[in-house]
């Protein structure tokens, strides 16, 4: 009886011990997580903020099913070392586990820049339940919220704290919103949008520090690199995520940005796989929901015997914003756009449409490959973005 364990309990880990419990059903599955809740649902945390709701409606199984199915959880567990010679993992209580096959899912850890005053009490990051937690707690005595980083996460964050009626500001680095995901020209028609809802932004600038009020220790303000001050009484820090590696400098394995990987997510070591945000791919850390599913039915299923490789795909993402609904899919570097993202490339063409509530655009270089499919504010061109990509409808369904 093979023994199997998983550490992490994120969107990755969680689809592997499902896969492992199907493909190998008299075998060991256990897996370890440190933080007190059972797995849950990640993309949703930014909506508890909002809610007056339990944190178990965020988990995505209860006890009961893992008992069902036959897996061991165990939280508050800390795993603090790993000897692949030994085949043993070590938690930070100094307690010795075992494995035959390991899949290392340990997620990923927000980055926080080293500015002046982020130990102040009313700085945060959201990553966890715990986190959320901590955030209604502080902002219910607080009328101003600023969200240094205006991304997926640093919007969706803004949003939840609006509704909870506070005066939100966004600070973001790029001059325009969800650069990852968007072109200039929808960046600033989701600004439009975002603002007539009552967000408010500072783009092309960023924080250099985060001030107090003297003697009391709370923050009062986020200065910007241009020189102004933005008042604030909490700030939630949301300018990107950084694979959690560090505790595997000294385990053997290859470690880059992530733990490298291969085609089959199979790290250097042979009885050592990694899948989710702390894997790197063909030199990419996706850091994406759904990737992170795939990845780790993939790695469970390499782990069990049944060879299969893993093709990343390009990049979805698809919020929904005071009502508004975005979807990007993007398998190119804005940078090919020319100017600011403004499509000027004789390699490409261009479908494009755009009234004050939506806008969508789809790029194609010219022997018909899509490159990219942005939607603003239309669901039923969302629809057809979809289908376009999964190659049911033409581009020319688009317009």
């Amino acid at each position: 009886m093979k023994n199997y364990l998983i550490i992490g309990h994120g969107a990755a880990g969680t689809e592997a011990a499902l896969t492992l419990r199907k493909q190998v059903p008299d075998s060991l599955v256990t897996v370890l997580t440190d933080e007190p809740y059972l797995p849950s649902f990640r993309p949703r945390l930014v909506h508890y903020l909002a809610e007056d709701t339990p944190p178990e409606s965020l988990l995505v199984h209860d006890a009961a099913w893992y008992a069902t199915n036959g897996i061991t959880i165990r939280t508050a567990t800390k795993v603090s070392a790993l000897d692949s010679a030994a085949h043993t993992v070590t938690t930070n209580t100094g307690a010795v586990i075992t494995y035959d096959r390991l899949l290392l899912a340990t997620g990923s850890l927000p980055f926080v820049p080293p500015l002046p005053g982020r130990e102040l009490p009313g700085v945060f990051t959201l990553r966890t339940i715990e986190d959320c937690q901590r955030i209604k707690e502080h902002v219910r005595n607080c009328a101003s919220v600023l969200v240094i980083g205006g991304g997926l996460l640093g919007l969706e964050s803004a949003y939840s704290l609006r509704k909870l009626g506070k005066e939100v500001t966004v600070v973001e680095t790029a001059p325009w919103l969800l650069p990852r995901q968007l072109d200039a020209e929808g960046g600033r028609h989701l600004q439009r949008l975002l603002e007539a809802q009552g967000l408010r932004f500072v783009l092309g600038d960023q924080a250099a520090a985060i001030e107090g009020n003297p003697g009391e220790g709370k923050v009062k303000c986020v200065r910007l690199k241009a020189g102004s001050c933005v008042d604030a009484e909490a700030v939630i820090v949301s300018i990107g995520i950084r694979p959690d590696i560090a505790w595997l400098a000294s385990s053997g394995i290859k470690l880059n940005r992530g733990i490298v990987v291969d085609d089959n997510l199979a790290s250097s070591d042979p009885d050592i796989w990694a899948a989710g945000d702390v894997c790197e791919h063909k030199g990419v850390c996706q850091g994406l929901w759904i990737s992170a599913r795939e990845q780790g039915r993939i790695a469970a299923l390499n782990m069990a015997g049944v060879a299969t490789g893993y093709q990343a795909s390009p990049p979805v993402s698809q919020l929904k914003i005071t009502g508004i609904d975005v979807f990007s899919s993007m398998s190119f570097d804005t940078a090919t756009l020319g100017n600011e993202g403004d499509g000027a490339n004789p390699d490409q063409t261009i479908l494009a449409a755009r009234n004050p509530e939506f806008y969508r655009k789809l790029i194609m270089r010219t022997d018909g490959d899509v490159q990219g499919i942005m939607v603003i504010g239309d669901k039923t061109a969302i629809q057809t973005a979809r289908k376009i990509l999964a190659g049911t409808a033409r581009p020319e369904d688009f317009i």
